[in-house]
């Protein structure tokens, strides 16, 4: 008896040491130098956003929406343009905190099929989403392209096993302002089978040009200690992996679209590879005009 006692005793240290393990976040490490930054930068200022029914009837029609698209007032003051007996299901919604924009063809994005749609290369994407926006002038000069990846998947199982079909692929473009990225803005244009743009999200605000006032940031050893603590511009709901950091860059944090902004304040990015970054505050968003 006292054996067996032993035993299951023993078994459930192993299971609490198996389960703090894996509960444990793993640990981040670095594998590029910290960057040399300067000790102040500038913080900037939105413009204030004005969109005009002109403009958003202008805009429809970049989209192939007719002068009969009906216009929509929604939750927060947003206005949703929509024509649905010329362009069935597709929309136009506008951002009036930041004066941005989101087009969409909702069906054409996610749905369910048995069999893999024909989807465009890596290459191809970036073609297709490039002479969309350059056609309707809508990549300026200093909006680079980023990425492609896998947007929507459909996941599907039968007597055959378990299935997963990439549905769309995202081409995404980032800004530099000054110089210097733009994170958590940018254009994204959604390709669907046979080539097909089915979405361009568009969160780029306008700035003014002139610095508002100088800042001092924190150094980039600061910034990584910040991060190690998890101290980061979007707070983590719980436990957070670390990871192998590959680039560590400074650049201009942006609100989510649908949020009021008036300054853009500086922070750093700490890229791991092409799955996640995290951004750290270059200096404190709370003291930044006291």
């Amino acid at each position: 008896m006292k054996k067996i006692i032993l035993n299951v005793v023993f078994i459930a240290v192993i299971v609490i040491i198996i389960g703090f393990l894996l509960i444990t976040p793993k640990p981040y490490t670095l594998a590029t130098p910290f960057p040399v930054v300067n000790e102040s930068y500038p913080v900037y200022r939105t413009v204030s956003p004005h969109i005009t029914h002109e403009e958003m009837h202008r805009m429809g029609k970049l989209f192939g929406f007719s002068e009969e698209m009906k216009e929509t007032t929604l939750f927060a003051g947003n206005v949703e343009i929509t024509d649905d007996p010329h362009m069935p299901g597709a929309t136009l919604e506008f951002y009036t905190n930041s004066g941005t924009f989101g087009y969409q063809i909702p069906e054409r994005i996610s749905y369910s099929t048995e069999t893999q749609p024909e989807l465009p290369s890596d290459e191809e994407a970036r073609a297709i989403a490039t002479q969309y926006l350059r056609e309707r002038n809508l990549l300026p000069a200093d909006v680079q392209f980023k990425s492609v990846r896998i947007g929507s998947q459909f996941g599907l199982k039968n007597e055959s096993g378990n299935f997963e079909f990439d549905l769309t692929k995202d081409v995404g473009f980032i800004k530099y302002f000054q110089g210097y990225p733009l994170y958590n803005a940018g254009i994204v244009v959604t390709i669907a089978e046979k080539g097909e743009v089915v979405r361009v999200e568009n969160s780029l605000r306008e700035l003014e040009p002139d610095p508002v006032r100088y800042v001092k940031i924190v150094t980039p050893e600061q910034a990584y200690q910040k991060m190690r603590s998890t101290d980061l511009v979007i707070k983590p709901a719980c436990c957070i992996d670390g990871c192998e950091i590959q680039d560590i860059t400074i650049g201009y944090w942006m609100e989510p679209q649908t949020n009021a902004q008036e300054y853009v304040l500086p922070v750093y990015a700490f890229s791991c590879d092409n799955s996640w970054t995290r951004y750290v505050w270059a200096i404190e968003p709370t003291s930044a005009f006291s």
